[in-house]
């Protein structure tokens, strides 16, 4: 097991693997100051490795058994419970992560034949929506208005409303989106969440986290989080105090590690329209709507905040997990490459396929920029914070 150099030079500081071990010919352990992160091209998958963990692969790589393993170590249940699992990924025993790649539910390819419009466009694709009411079309327009563009081709996806006794069934390219069929109040929700996943999947994206990110066009600010996190409330809140908005919800990296922006409206959940009323007054106001949790959401769009337009690929990321706690006194903590991996894989992220090329472009993203635990009570405080982070 001879070591193969990955970044001769690589900058310590900004935490780079050291170097790539080549274990066999299915699996890659990228080594950074105490822990790893373990590629294996059987499984496609990306697996965050502690220093204990580490070590124990390393034993077991040199011919080191479990039973001698476990009674060197004198492990306890959930470390040899670890064990076994590296040792079942070392004789290649494991199934492959299909959960990275979930294609959307949606044909794609659409009919030829002539639609009426209005048309949009958001990332690569072309789009119209098709709907007999035209009052509900309207409403539907006015959150996606600054999207219209006059095409100078066919849509690649026509989105249909059909009534069935005074609810609707939403379908992308003939395809419906929900096994039920729904309410308005549900539409817009179920509509934009389908769309952010059908348009990122015509690109040739790198990967895609369940997060919010802002820019100030010198930093990016990444958030991921499982939903309820305060990922999109905190953003918002840096959107009322300067900051542009990338994307709500789906944050991609695109194939060459730049943020392709989604123009689309942040949606505020109900518990934190009071906390968002001093910068934006309007929010009470606004139309409600519901998620499939049936949560009351509001969205604030164009108009109301500033939309990043170009791909992002000249500034500093800074990757935040957000943590909201009323009672709490604020801080942060820097978090190393491996916890920032186990952290998203716990909030949410899609890769279009891993290999011996994009992995360590991939583990380059994560360890080339800072990650920190935000824990905060107040959107004051989180901006304090994040100046201070953003000023070392």
């Amino acid at each position: 097991m001879a070591p193969q150099n990955y970044l001769i030079d690589g900058d310590l500081e900004k935490g780079k693997a050291r170097q790539c071990l080549q274990i066999n010919p299915e699996l890659s352990l990228f080594l950074f100051d105490d822990e790893s992160i373990l590629y294996s091209k059987r499984s496609q998958r990306l697996l965050g490795l502690d220093f204990t963990a580490t070590g124990m692969l390393l034993k077991l790589a040199e011919g080191v058994t479990v039973d001698s393993l476990a009674s060197e170590l004198t492990l306890n249940s959930a470390d040899y419970e670890q064990v076994m699992t590296l040792a079942a990924i070392l004789g290649g025993c494991e199934s492959e992560a299909g959960y990275y790649r979930q294609e959307p539910v949606c044909p794609k390819t659409v009919s030829t034949d002539l639609h009426d419009g209005p048309f949009y466009q958001l990332l690569t694709t072309i789009f119209t929506i098709e709907c007999s009411d035209k009052d509900l079309r309207a409403r539907l327009h006015d959150e996606i208005a600054h999207l219209q563009v006059v095409p100078n081709q066919h849509p690649s996806l026509v989105i249909s409303l059909s009534p069935v006794g005074g609810r609707w069934i939403l379908s992308f390219n003939g395809a419906a989106q929900s096994d039920e069929v729904l309410p308005e109040k549900n539409l817009l929700t179920l509509l934009l969440g389908r769309l952010r996943m059908f348009v990122f999947h015509q690109l040739p994206y790198l990967l895609t986290l369940h997060a919010a990110a802002v820019t100030n066009g010198q930093q990016t600010l990444v958030f991921p989080g499982v939903s309820g996190s305060g990922k999109s409330t905190l953003a918002a809140s840096l959107l009322a105090k300067g900051f542009t908005l990338v994307a709500d919800e789906i944050v991609i990296f695109s194939d060459s590690s730049s943020v392709c922006p989604v123009p689309l409206g942040i949606g505020v959940k109900e518990g934190s329209w009071s906390v968002l009323q001093k910068d934006y007054p309007e929010i009470l106001s606004q139309p409600e709507h519901y998620r499939w949790d049936q949560l009351r959401v509001r969205y604030l769009g164009d108009g109301q905040v500033k939309f990043a337009n170009n791909e992002i690929d000249n500034t500093d990321f800074f990757f935040f997990f957000p943590s909201y706690a009323p009672d709490s006194i604020g801080e942060y903590k820097r978090i190393s490459t491996v916890n920032a991996l186990w952290r998203l894989n716990h909030a949410g992220y899609q890769v279009r396929y891993l290999d011996d090329e994009n992995v360590p472009q991939i583990i380059d993203l994560l360890s080339c920029n800072r990650a920190y635990e935000l824990s905060y009570s107040s959107s004051e405080e989180a901006f304090m914070l994040i100046n201070s982070i953003l000023a070392e």
